[in-house]
């Protein structure tokens, strides 16, 4: 894509999140009624970046394209070491809310990257959609924790709660996560959500 990278962080007001935590979002093109697409980030991502400030901007020749961080992400409130695939379903819930309440979309597609397309997937589960789009998606969940955590991780998330990750959504930096998480994915299954 040949676009030029977005403003990151414009002063946009937050979605407030289930526990009152700000969403940290983006609405581009916001017309009412126009169809909308939401991107969903991966595991240690971000909405804003390399990867979607050119898909975004592509986008919103055509669509009201909403992106935000996931609580506990970059410029989201929350603790990273509460993040969770129920916690995230929860933020792209109130996104999804605030987008249909306030744009009225004629149609709403998610747009997930990585793990952000497992969420995406999960959402349509319990929720209606005009479609869904995945870039290099998570597939099955289970098989799934072999990617984001390496043996020892989840053993000690297993033994302990909690294990250090390198979050890169926060340059690198070492941070806990929680076994919610490591849970979650053994809870979930995105081969069920696609049926």
């Amino acid at each position: 894509l040949d676009a030029q990278p977005l403003l990151v962080k414009p002063a946009l007001p937050h979605i407030v999140a289930i526990d009152g935590s700000a969403i940290y979002t983006e609405i581009i093109n916001s017309q009412s009624h126009a169809p909308a697409i939401i991107f969903c980030h991966g595991f240690t991502g971000s909405g804003f970046g390399p990867l979607s400030d050119p898909i975004a901007s592509q986008l919103s020749k055509h669509y009201l394209v909403c992106r935000f961080d996931f609580r506990g992400q970059v410029s989201s409130e929350g603790e990273f070491f509460k993040s969770s695939i129920t916690r995230e379903l929860e933020d792209l819930s109130s996104v999804v809310d605030y987008v249909r309440h306030t744009h009225h979309p004629s149609k709403l597609i998610l747009l997930g990257h990585s793990f952000g397309a497992a969420i995406a997937l999960l959402y349509t589960q319990h929720h209606t959609v005009d479609g869904i789009i995945s870039i290099s998606g998570e597939g099955d969940l289970e098989k799934g924790i072999d990617i984001e955590f390496n043996e020892e991780q989840v053993a000690e998330l297993e033994r302990t709660g909690k294990t250090s990750i390198v979050n890169w959504s926060k340059d690198g930096k070492l941070e806990d996560v929680g076994r919610q998480f490591l849970d979650d994915m053994r809870k979930y299954s995105t081969v069920q959500a696609a049926q």
